[in-house]
């Protein structure tokens, strides 16, 4: 199809017989200014059209992934693409289909491969490619390729304990000088290695040293396992550019000093923590913490900075006004002394608060902070609904007692989003959450698996069923006003436009066999996970189609 005619250095020919179109035969003198030209395009419904049918196009296809390279070279829109990933590949199929001139916009390449010399020849035919290069052999690599800057070695060790019970490698040795351009590394363990100078993320599965590490450059960090108590004195404090730091796994209790973090650390996520949590332990800058561990608290202990906390237990501490950072946004304790206790010593700029342990806490003496937007409560019960503010927005809710139906007075009236929890299974009538006209968003749980009656749903915006649901549409039992819907694993019932909203503008399947025989015209976005649901035939039936995602893991 040629839209573009006659182009010389003097004018473009920009025609369409469409009667239609606002513009016909115009000829546009090279000197006006490239905005008028965009202006007179724009106006031509066809140009337009077919502008935005590529966009599409290109936005649709950024990233997909491919078994092998073959799949790649048979893929219809393969001169779209941008970001791939190939799990299978040799150097045959490289030769023969990535020079291929229709594969001339992929710019990243996931790669899985044994084989270092397809990285080299990949480079060869187009050096623009970024290659990330998940690698699983033990080989040095020899002029590593420039075009990688992301390098992941997933080495399959054999160990064995000594005597001591410590871990040791029994037949494997790893040995590679790294190229000085990488900036993300995985690999299993140091072994005398000499890292990249200018790394500036790494991920390690054993570690005992920090002074091998680049300290100027290395802004994340996440270790599976650590053996050695951080202190002062073994290095980490002269990370100067480290942001996050993530530890995983460990084999004892980590133990922090005081003033042995670095200075401008900003996460610090660790599942296991020694002890206290002292005065002076936790960098100034710090804004997000996760111990998945009990902790000993002391009054100011956490930097004014911190907006996100996460603990596991919280032990022997009376708590107070002093005992959370005064600026605190996001709170969750998995286990406290008392509800009471806990819940008068939240700061006021708290925003979200989970709330884990079931308790029946005595009103009274109960106040949470005004200013809470989201709130996760361990169960639907009469205990909590006095003390839920009415600034609650997102309200969530982990557990029902079986056979308990849903009041609307356990639900704040201020609530935009619920979600219920996973063992609820009751049926919805007109009256129950029908009369709370603010909910715009509702998720159920994996148990729910009732008919939705007319009536029975406030003015949604969007619904999201769980993976047991299978239950047939009644027409008009879905209100007019939800554009988005969400259907779970063992969803397979037949769905026609007479049985959905007719605003409905995305739809999502997800692992399911469900039967399509037509969708609202409305629909824009539809997205569609390991699943057989959709008959291609009908794409060209969605005039406003912007996305279609089909197998997404």
């Amino acid at each position: 199809m040629n839209i573009l005619k006659n182009i010389d250095n003097n004018d473009i020919d920009i025609s369409n017989n469409n009667k239609d179109n606002n513009i016909n035969n115009i000829n546009i003198n090279k000197e006006i200014d490239n905005s008028k030209i965009f202006f007179y395009i724009f106006k031509n419904k066809y140009l337009k059209n077919l502008i935005f049918y590529f966009l599409r196009l290109f936005n649709n296809f950024k990233y997909y992934s491919f078994s092998n390279i073959k799949e790649l070279n048979q893929f219809k829109y393969k001169s779209y693409l941008f970001h791939i990933s190939l799990k299978e590949i040799n150097q045959d199929d490289t030769l023969q289909y990535l020079g291929d001139t229709s594969l001339s916009n992929i710019r990243i390449i996931h790669l899985i491969t044994n084989n270092i010399s397809i990285v080299r020849e990949i480079n060869q035919i187009n050096s623009n490619i970024k290659i990330e290069l998940i690698a699983k052999v033990s080989d040095e690599f020899e002029e590593f390729p420039s075009n990688v800057s992301s390098l992941s070695r997933k080495v399959l060790a054999n160990f064995k304990r000594q005597g001591d019970n410590s871990l040791i490698q029994d037949s494997f040795k790893l040995n590679k000088i790294y190229p000085e351009f990488l900036k993300c590394l995985e690999i299993p363990f140091f072994n005398g290695d000499a890292l990249p100078k200018y790394l500036k993320s790494l991920k390690i599965g054993i570690l005992n040293n920090f002074n091998i590490l680049p300290k100027e450059t290395l802004e994340y960090l996440e270790i599976d396992n650590i053996k050695m108590s951080i202190t002062q004195d073994n290095g980490l404090k002269q990370f100067k550019a480290l942001k996050q730091l993530r530890i995983n796994i460990q084999t004892m209790l980590l133990e922090i000093h005081e003033n042995s973090l670095p200075n401008n650390l900003e996460v610090l996520d660790c599942i296991k923590w020694s002890g206290g949590l002292k005065s002076n332990t936790l960098p100034s800058y710090l804004k997000k913490l996760r111990m998945n561990t009990a902790i000993l608290l002391a009054p100011n202990c956490y930097p004014n900075t911190l907006v996100d906390l996460e603990i596991s237990e919280i032990i022997h501490s009376p708590l107070s006004s002093s005992t959370f950072p005064t600026n605190l946004i996001s709170l969750r304790v998995n286990k406290i002394p008392t509800l009471e206790s806990y819940c008068n010593s939240l700061p006021s700029s708290l925003r979200k608060l989970v709330i884990s342990e079931k308790f029946l806490p005595q009103t009274s003496s109960i106040t949470l902070p005004s200013g809470i937007l989201d709130l996760e409560v361990p169960e639907f019960n009469k205990y909590y609904g006095p003390i839920i503010p009415s600034s609650v927005q997102y309200f969530r809710v982990r557990s029902i007692e079986s056979n308990s139906f849903l009041k609307p007075s356990l639900i704040p009236s201020s609530c935009t989003y619920l979600q219920l929890p996973p063992q609820f299974n009751n049926p919805f009538t007109p009256g129950d959450i029908s009369v709370i006209e603010n909910i715009k968003h509702l998720v159920f749980g994996s148990s729910f698996d009732q008919q939705i009656v007319v009536g029975s749903l406030p003015q949604l915006l969007s619904i999201t069923f769980g993976c047991n649901y299978n239950q047939p549409f009644i027409k008009d039992s879905i209100p007019d006003s939800v554009t988005s819907i969400t259907l779970g694993a063992h969803f397979e019932q037949v769905i026609t436009k007479e049985c959905l909203p007719n605003n409905l503008k995305t739809i999502n399947f997800s692992n399911s066999n469900a039967v399509i025989r037509s969708l609202p015209d409305s629909i824009e976005n539809i997205t569609i996970s390991k699943s057989n649901v959709f008959i291609f035939s009908q794409i060209s039936n969605f005039k406003n189609l912007n996305l279609l995602k089909i197998n997404v893991c």
